[in-house]
């Protein structure tokens, strides 16, 4: 949720001039915006974002966000043990962000650590083209997170929402970002809470060529979104109990606020370009803009575009701002960010470079994930990300099979990693990420499904729920 790693537009408006009034002139400009790092010869590479909950060892509450036992000494800690492998170099790049006293993110070159609202712990990956590179560090980073909690009261799980304590109970970093958006979530969906204090997931940020590339990157992957969540669905238990969802993450999402999540469903249209997404973008409610270096709440519910030629005269920086309070199932953000996976144990967090690479980098898959199912309108796309995040890959949505989709999407992701392979891009061995995902979806056995079963076996030999939560996540 940082906005600090948003690049300046390179367009020749200045960022910090007022917004054209006339739709049209707006609608070119911000287009051209979204495709700033579009570029002929841009490199693809796989930009990963990966995080994290921290649950006390003794009962698996959520430990603390603020204070002494909070995160941020914790995070100076991982930034140390980072810089300490990779040299007396790297602590040059070390470049630490603190707001009202609390550590935001902490720079190391092009990676950072950084800290979400309730307190979860967030790598965001320098881009890498190999996917093998993206999981050599990943296994890096958990392995450094875990020597760093060894002899802590608190352990860190790879799972999508807090399992055991519910997030009024969680402490809201004070950002003052934050204050504003949890005021106006509260106003919007019931769940924005959960969103803010509780969830966890994994993104991969994607790199495009031209608007017309960048166009077809966002709708392959908001296609192929709530077939990703229920592959990577890991987020069942909820206040010490079974949600009634496998991914309650998905859920809380599609009940934050309908303005700026979900699906924008003009995007999905096969003929549909940035424009679309530019039209979403500005029909979302707009929450705050920088006015002398301060953070200003935009007060009453409207539209961005509905400020234009208001006292608020909205500019570039006030746009470029707003779009990182945008949350749907993928998002342009300096490239297309896929966000519908929930926070997954290591080994399958590495597959999720891989699978989209496959999908994204090549043509005939890209094309194929595009087409992967026929749910384009606007109520067929929300049944199915229900679907999706109550049943995982066991749903059906009409005559739909999610696990069916699951296999098909898999296997197009692979042909495509092994034409990349074929044509030398990347090693045969990059082919061997992906096995724990074909795994998976052969036997339909989601993170979630595994969670449960520890946990339903916990109850049902006599645990208390608390016991059974603590059961359920530990590693075997």
């Amino acid at each position: 949720m940082t906005e600090e790693r948003i690049p300046r537009t390179s367009t020749p408006m200045s960022a910090d001039t007022p917004l054209p009034e006339d739709p049209q002139a707006l609608r070119e400009l911000l287009v051209q915006w979204f495709a700033r790092t579009s570029t002929p010869t841009r490199r693809q590479l796989l930009g990963f974002e990966y995080e994290c909950l921290r649950i006390a060892r003794g009962d698996a509450s959520a430990a603390p966000s603020l204070g002494p036992n909070g995160p941020d000494d914790l995070l100076r800690s991982l930034a140390r043990h980072a810089v300490a492998a990779r040299g007396p170099e790297a602590g040059d790049s070390l470049r630490e962000h603190v707001e009202n006293d609390q550590v935001t993110v902490i720079e190391i070159g092009s990676s950072n650590f950084s800290l979400e609202p309730g307190g979860q712990i967030e790598i965001s990956l320098a881009p890498y083209e190999d996917p093998l590179d993206v999981a050599s560090e990943i296994d890096a980073f958990a392995a450094m997170i875990r020597d760093e909690v060894e002899d802590s009261p608190y352990r860190v799980v790879f799972l999508g929402h807090q399992p055991l304590t519910m997030p009024q109970a969680i402490a809201l970093r004070a950002k003052p970002r934050y204050e504003v958006m949890n005021r106006r979530l509260a106003q919007r969906g019931s769940l924005g809470i959960h969103m803010m204090r509780a969830t966890a997931g994994m993104q991969v940020t994607l790199d495009s060529r031209s608007a017309d590339d960048c166009a077809s990157l966002l709708r392959a992957a908001l296609m192929s979104a709530p077939i990703i969540t229920a592959i990577y669905a890991n987020s069942p238990l909820v206040g010490g109990r079974p949600s009634g969802y496998l991914s309650y993450r998905e859920a809380v999402w599609w009940d934050t606020d309908p303005t700026r999540c979900g699906i924008p469903v003009a995007c999905l249209d096969e003929d549909a370009d940035l424009g679309a997404y530019v039209d979403w973008a500005l029909d979302a409610e707009p929450w705050f803009v920088r006015r002398d270096g301060e953070l200003r709440e935009v007060t009453g519910h409207r539209r961005f575009r509905d400020m234009l030629g208001t006292e608020w005269a909205p500019t570039l920086d006030d746009f470029s701002l707003h779009s990182t309070t945008l949350f749907p199932s993928a998002r342009l953000r300096g490239g297309v960010e896929v966000r519908s996976a929930d926070c997954v144990p290591t080994e399958l967090a590495k597959t999720f470079c891989a699978l989209f690479a496959g999908l994204a980098y090549d043509e005939k898959a890209r094309d194929l994930a595009s087409r992967v199912h026929d749910r384009r309108d606007a109520e067929g796309v929300r049944k199915l990300h229900a679907c999706a995040a109550r049943h995982g890959l066991d749903g059906r949505c009409g005559s739909l099979r999610v696990r069916a989709v699951a296999e098909a999407l898999v296997d197009v992701a692979k042909a495509g990693l092994t034409r990349q392979v074929e044509a030398g891009r990347f090693s045969r061995e990059v082919l061997d990420l992906l096995t724990p995902l074909e795994d998976l979806v052969r036997t339909g056995v989601a993170p979630a499904r595994e969670l449960l079963d520890r946990y339903e076996a916990g109850v049902e030999a006599g645990m208390s729920e608390e016991d059974a939560v603590v059961r359920a996540t530990s590693l075997p």
